[in-house]
């Protein structure tokens, strides 16, 4: 039994523990020859053992090495028991003079020792016998522990270990403590010999039940179990190893002046809760070893920990806490001269504001990033850095005559650096950057110098690669004189083993030729047949944090070829279909994002998903450099492992699944009206697609991107009250609308793209405009049409429930931010004004309940989601556009908003601030046929952006609302509180909700402010499928028995 050591409060070390040792009967007479003892009693060597362990380890003081210690004490327990094996023991634990000194004792006579005994265990002069097959004794405690195996023994070892292994299950069961002592040697020879899955399973059943005393053999002995069980990614079992065991352990070892083992285990227990998706947990962890730097402990790897917390809070969507402690990583990697640190946070910090479209500062950190690499001569990385500014002048600042400089100055560095692959691609920009700067012919002979530099160095990958790039490039300037023998060059060659983007390369050029000879038939197949790869690739691509597909500039092009050549061919449908997958795509991958994981799967599933996701990436790699024979067999791995994935995905997820849109596309037009029309708009390049759906008919038509861009960009901008400029927005109405919606359509879905998310398509005027600012003279769409909003045809299949609701109408209201503790957010005084009024459209007073100020609490929402028909929520909330997830809806504070709960493997969690974030939603049955949210801001304090609302609106509909109202722009709540009302009125008295919305605006406009800037930025997006009331199961028993009543009066009429 244990006695628990002080301040370690966990199951393992709450027994009473014998500090005595077991003094055993001599073997033998001390004259004679020492051997094992064939009654010998392992379980009291074991419980010894463990006695002078523990003994030790809180009694140790002394400089001495603990080890030596060990040493010590057991060769002291040796010269009272006369058992050799405490001579073994002290041997193994010694240190190499300390075992010379116990060698050299006088005391120490080693000729009583058995020869063959003192040779193996003690002397260690014959190694060949080491790993003979025999019974595991107390004799093979060290043996793995302490030796590495020889490469030759290792097959030897392995046969032993399997050995132990078949007895090990019986031995368990029959005695858990003896058979504790067969599975740590299991556990650090598994580990040896690299079998991770053993050290897994055996590891567990020692987790839960080992004798083992609180040590620093315990730690070593649990390290490599949370080692190998990360390495095969069961990252919830790695997080439990140090949560109950290693932490806790190393607590004492903190108390007693040793903070690094601390440090590291929570270091490392924090990495592992980010792989979770458990980020606040992760960052608790972080922030755990960042007070102890603070105290004044310093750690080696402080660089590494701020670069985890960095991205955990990246990931959380904290922006300016990632920046924070990239920085503070960035000074101790200045401060340590840790130049591969140094070059990497730069790196990270430049995609950061690159990403963002922050080309200032993110110019700024790849300068510091080139810089420390020259000067420090990392050539080969200077090259890369060289290439990346060149590729960021050219792309992102619009300098290819700058970027030419930089290329230069890469091709000089690969090439004193004997960097081929750097000096290649520093020749293929200077070639694609020479077409960009007007000068073909000088991009020309450098697309043949790097098909040159290939062939000479035999590299048929790269040959091929430049090749494609040379063929895409020329046909993008509409050079197809030499493109013409390229692209014969590549259609005669396998391209499957070319990375994927220049397998897009590749067939864009193919593509362009074939339009450009006027062969649109064969155009067309081949940018299908790159598309539905090019579909593949972004399918595991998508970014997780926000569900958004961020196209890199060759798959684009590959999309903007497909819907060229299937307008030119005439196949809308297919082009719709093609249209309809990316974005269930982006839909769908949203839910990878690891913090929804980590609430929707169990951790067995978590690990599961975590090892599918390594072994496709592994596949994938293979792929790459297989030989022909190999590649089919690897192909369907890949597809195996996708199978198994999307399978365990979809049966947590299935709003997550894939549809298959050619069949859908059918059902979904035949749940249109013969009034209703859907405008759908895709855009790629340079261009923007518009399909026109209805019932009877799909219509593709092509604009000019930049043309649309420009106008909207600028009618943003004059966004404003009283600024509107209503000659822009007619001038949008006129390319988008005009003439191209038949007579008999009444209402509108827009499926809008990119930059037109941020337009209410409302608010454009339909007649001719005197001036900018004349609103009140102006009739404007809202005025001819319903309209509502839609993400993807898909939602028009979003049915409500016939459910029974407590209330048809749930307010929620706060406008005392600073007194609810938001002092950075502004009063709302209308906020109680709009809910009553709201809830009045609604004459039953029990058909309706609010909550004010510090009732408006994330707990009493929760609480109140699945009662409502309506939630309402008029307070402020702040949509964030570059991580939608972490959008948040502000709340009144409550008691115990911390609390965790864990149910069966499946965890859900409560934030520690008392805001609700959308994630959260995921893990709510809301089932709310409208949710209303009043007030709503863009993270950025502007105007709201596609990724904003494609986030927000997923993680709605996926919690079970259908429809969503919200405004794109912060307007201040009086409007809210006149239009809110309004729109209840409209919907309570039997009108749909985007009829209720419509009448709604066009009172406002005609009766308050015609200025479209107050009215316009209220959206509804959701199917618009009429207004059908619940029918409670009171009211349907009334009915039945009225129709009962009238029943047998007709009868009794009829006789």
């Amino acid at each position: 039994m244990f006695c628990p050591i002080s301040g370690i409060n966990h199951p393992m070390y709450h027994r009473f523990f014998f500090l005595i040792i077991y003094i055993l009967s001599p073997a033998s007479e001390a004259s004679g020859t020492h051997s094992v003892s064939e009654t010998r009693n392992d379980p009291e060597i074991f419980r010894n053992w463990i006695s002078i362990h523990q003994q030790t380890e809180q009694d140790s003081l002394s400089s001495e090495p603990l080890w030596n210690t060990l040493a010590e004490e057991f060769f002291q327990l040796y010269l009272q028991t006369n058992e050799v094996i405490y001579l073994n023991f002290a041997f193994s634990e010694a240190g190499r003079v300390k075992r010379a000194e116990i060698i050299s004792r006088p005391e120490l006579n080693l000729e009583s020792v058995d020869p063959d005994y003192a040779a193996l265990y003690i002397l260690r002069t014959d190694e060949s016998k080491r790993y003979d097959l025999r019974d595991f004794t107390a004799d093979e405690l060290y043996i793995f522990l302490i030796h590495r195996i020889p490469p030759e023994q290792e097959e030897n070892a392995r046969k032993l270990l399997d050995h132990w292994y078949k007895q090990f299950y019986s031995e368990w069961e029959q005695d858990k403590f003896r058979a504790s002592f067969t599975g740590q040697a299991l556990l650090y020879g598994f580990y040896r010999v690299g079998d991770m899955r053993k050290v897994v399973e055996i590891g567990t059943l020692l987790l839960d039940n080992h004798p083992f005393p609180p040590s620093l053999y315990t730690i070593d002995l649990f390290r490599n179990l949370a080692n190998a069980s990360n390495r095969i990614g069961y990252q919830r079992l790695t997080a439990r190893v140090y949560s109950e065991i290693l932490i806790p352990l190393s607590e004492e070892f903190y108390r007693k002046g040793n903070p690094s083992e601390l440090a590291d285990f929570l270091y490392l227990y924090g990495t592992s809760l980010y792989l979770l998706g458990e980020l606040n947990r992760a960052i608790e962890a972080f922030e755990q070893v960042t007070e102890m730097m603070l105290n004044d402990h310093v750690f080696s790897f402080e660089e590494n920990l701020y670069n985890n917390m960095a991205v955990s809070y990246l990931n959380m969507g904290f922006f300016d806490r990632y920046i924070r402690y990239q920085l503070r990583s960035l000074d101790l990697a200045f401060e340590r001269n840790n130049i591969d640190m140094q070059i990497l946070i730069l790196s990270n910090l430049y995609n950061f504001h690159r990403n963002r479209n922050d080309f200032n500062e993110a110019s700024g950190y790849l300068r510091m990033a080139l810089e420390t690499a020259t000067q420090n001569e990392l050539l080969s990385e200077s090259a890369n850095l060289l290439i990346i500014s060149g590729i960021h002048q050219r792309e992102d600042r619009g300098n290819p005559e700058e970027a030419l400089e930089y290329f230069y100055r890469a091709v000089d560095a690969a090439a004193i650096s004997e960097n081929y692959r750097h000096r290649l691609n520093s020749i293929l920009q200077l070639a694609e950057t020479y077409y960009e700067t007007g000068d073909p012919e000088s991009g020309k002979s450098y697309f043949l110098k790097a098909i040159e530099t290939t062939d000479f160095q035999q590299d048929p990958i790269y040959h091929l690669t430049a090749i494609a790039a040379y063929a895409n490039t020329a046909t993008r300037f509409g050079d197809f004189k030499d493109a013409e023998e390229l692209l014969a060059i590549l259609r005669s060659n396998d391209l499957s083993s070319l990375s994927q983007d220049i397998q897009v390369v590749a067939a864009n050029a193919i593509t362009r030729l074939y339009l450009h000879n006027g062969d649109q038939e064969l155009a067309y197949r081949s940018s299908r047949d790159i598309t539905d790869k090019v579909m593949t690739w972004l399918t595991e691509s998508v970014e997780e944090q926000s569900g958004m597909i961020r196209l890199r500039k060759e798959f684009s092009q590959a999309l903007y070829l497909y819907f060229t050549s299937a307008a030119a061919t005439d196949r809308v449908h297919d082009a719709l279909v093609t249209a309809g997958r990316l974005r269930n795509i982006s839909r769908s991958g949203i839910y990878n994002n690891p913090l929804l994981k980590a609430s929707l799967l169990t951790d067995e599933e978590i690990s599961r998903d975590n090892q599918l996701s390594s072994e496709i990436q592994q596949l994938r790699n293979q792929l790459r450099n297989a030989a022909a024979d190999q590649r089919p067999y690897l192909n369907n791995q890949i597809l195996l492992a996708l199978s198994e994935r999307n399978e365990l995905l979809n049966t947590r997820m299935p709003n997550r699944e894939s549809l298959n849109y050619s069949d859908l596309l059918g059902s979904t037009r035949s749940l249109l009206r013969r009034d209703e029309m859907v405008v759908y708009f895709a855009r790629f390049e340079q261009s923007l697609f518009q399909f026109l759906i209805t019932r009877e008919n799909v219509e593709l038509i092509t604009h000019d991107a930049g043309r649309i861009d420009l106008l909207l960009n600028r009618a943003i901008d004059r966004f404003g009250r009283g600024t509107t400029d209503l000659l822009l927005l007619s001038e949008l109405y006129t390319l988008l609308f005009k003439e191209k919606i038949p007579p008999s359509v009444r209402g509108l879905y827009i499926v809008p793209d990119g930059e037109l998310y941020r337009l209410p398509v409302e608010i454009l005027p339909v007649n001719k405009v005197s001036s900018s600012h004349s609103f009140g003279s102006a009739r404007y769409l809202i005025e001819e049409y319903r309209i509502s909003y839609l993400n993807t045809l898909t939602d028009l299949k979003l049915k409500d429930n016939r459910t029974s609701y407590s209330y048809s109408f749930a307010g929620f209201g706060l406008s005392d931010f600073p007194g609810a503790g938001h002092s950075h957010l502004s009063v709302l005084p209308y906020t109680r004004d709009e809910i009553n009024q709201s809830a009045k459209a609604f004459p039953k007073s029990d058909d309706w309940v609010t909550f004010f100020e510090e009732e408006s609490t994330k707990r009493r929402l929760v609480d109140m989601v699945g009662k409502s028909r309506i939630l309402h929520l008029a307070t402020h909330s702040r949509v964030n556009e570059s991580d939608p997830l972490f959008s948040v809806l502000y709340l009144h504070p409550s008691e115990n908003d911390s609390e965790e709960k864990s149910d069966a493997g499946r965890r859900s969690r409560e934030p520690l601030d008392p805001n609700l974030y959308a994630y959260e939603l995921f893990d709510l049955n809301l089932n709310a046929e409208l949710v209303f949210l009043s007030s709503c801001e863009s993270g950025s304090g502007g105007y709201l952006k596609g990724s904003g609302i494609l986030g927000l609106s997923r993680s709605l509909s996926y919690a079970g609302a259908k429809r969503l109202i919200l405004n794109l722009w912060p307007v201040g709540d009086q409007a809210s509180s006149f239009i809110a009302p309004l729109f209840y009125r409209n919907f309570s008295d039997g009108n749909s909700k985007s009829e209720s919305l419509r009448q709604a605006k066009i009172h406002y406009l005609n009766n308050y402010n015609s200025d479209p800037y107050l009215w316009g930025p209220f959206v509804l997006y959701g199917p618009d499928t009429g207004n059908s009331k619940p029918v409670s199961p009171v009211r349907y028993f009334l009915v039945m028995i009225t129709a009962g009543l009238i029943f047998l009066a007709f009868k009794k009429f009829i006789r």
